[in-house]
């Protein structure tokens, strides 16, 4: 009985608590201060922008100007309290390397009991160039086809529109990004999740991550714990540890080195060189039926099987299995060479 009373005058508690919480959110008044920044888009070859707290916003226009509409929103009692947060946020604007530079700044030993916001929508000739670095919240990139540097922790990033980015630089923490198509792109990854459509050459590093690549021309990866799915890529080079990897299709050339972990990976007709060298990662790969090849290798500590195994001679000595021949020879020959250690290689045939 006297534990009954306890719990119920647990659930009291509580229930007083979330009453009491729940209109102290109703007493909160939302306050905003607006400023809005015209420059001519001849005296800026872009923007650079560095802010906290707030989300990001910019949209490629035709017009001959840069447009910046800047929002502060204070949640708080009375505006009294709302000002007291104004007062200890600034934008600082000047003119950077020929760049529009604003950073939002705030007062020493600046603590807000209420909750803030800081956010930017900015419109701008799509070819100019961009820098960003935003924390705590989202990055939307419209129709922006000039040079950008992305730089975004905690908050996600988004490309819309049609237009195509000519050249992307990013650095990408605790969010998730979605790009549709990239002419370059050198993007560090860390908890986060990256999507692409379309990019021409790529180079990504990674730790803790998930990409995925629609299509792709140049791919590379070097990372660590990071699951990695790639539609159909012209040339491909991973290097990765603790990488489960998948593709569906590998046009012209394929390297992949995998320390812990599981390749899937298909081969075209069109394949000239392949290469895997993995450890304690099995290779699990199916070859186009039109594919002519040469294919030696090595197993150690794992098996070695291909759905077409007396084309090729196979020799066993104590742990390893060595293997050496050819598939459907012609004139072209596409040179596949595979290593792995602690795990076998799996192959077969297209159907």
């Amino acid at each position: 009985m006297q534990k009954l009373s306890l719990i119920l005058v647990s659930l009291m508690f509580l229930t007083n608590t979330e009453s009491i919480c729940a209109q102290e959110q109703e007493n909160l008044n939302t306050y905003s201060k607006d400023e809005k920044i015209i420059y001519s888009a001849d005296e800026f070859k872009g923007i650079e922008l560095h802010n906290q707290h707030g989300d990001v916003s910019v949209t490629g226009w035709t017009k001959d100007t840069i447009l910046i509409n800047i929002e502060i929103s204070v949640m708080a009692e009375y505006r009294e309290m709302a000002d007291e947060v104004f007062e200890n946020l600034n934008i600082n604007k000047t003119k950077l390397s020929d760049l529009a530079y604003l950073k939002t700044s705030f007062g020493e030993e600046f603590h807000s009991n209420y909750t803030f916001r800081i956010n930017y929508e900015i419109f701008m000739p799509s070819n100019k160039q961009l820098k960003l670095d935003n924390r705590f919240g989202n990055i939307t990139i419209s129709d922006i086809s000039g040079s950008m540097e992305i730089q975004s922790e905690y908050g996600d990033v988004t490309q819309k529109g049609l237009a195509g980015i000519d050249t992307l630089n990013a650095n990408i923490s605790f969010g998730e990004a979605a790009f549709k198509n990239i002419g370059y792109a050198k993007t560090e990854l860390y908890n986060a999740n990256l999507q692409m459509h379309q990019v021409k050459n790529a180079h990504f590093t990674g730790h803790y991550c998930q990409t995925e690549i629609e299509n792709a021309g140049k791919l590379e990866f070097d990372g660590q714990t990071a699951r990695i799915n790639i539609g159909r890529v012209q040339d491909v080079h991973i290097n990765g540890k603790f990488c489960f990897v998948s593709i569906n299709q590998i046009i012209k050339n394929g390297n992949i080195e995998i320390s812990n972990g599981l390749l899937i990976a298909s081969l075209s007709e069109e394949t000239i060189n392949f290469t895997v060298s993995n450890n304690n990662a099995p290779a699990n790969l199916t070859l186009a039926s039109g594919l002519s090849y040469t294919l030696h290798g090595e197993v150690t500590n794992g098996s070695f099987r291909h759905d077409h195994q007396g084309n090729f001679k196979v020799i066993k000595d104590l742990d390893k299995v060595a293997f050496s021949g050819e598939f459907a020879p012609r004139e072209k020959m596409a040179t596949l060479i595979m290593f792995n250690k602690n795990a076998g290689i799996n192959i077969k045939t297209q159907k």
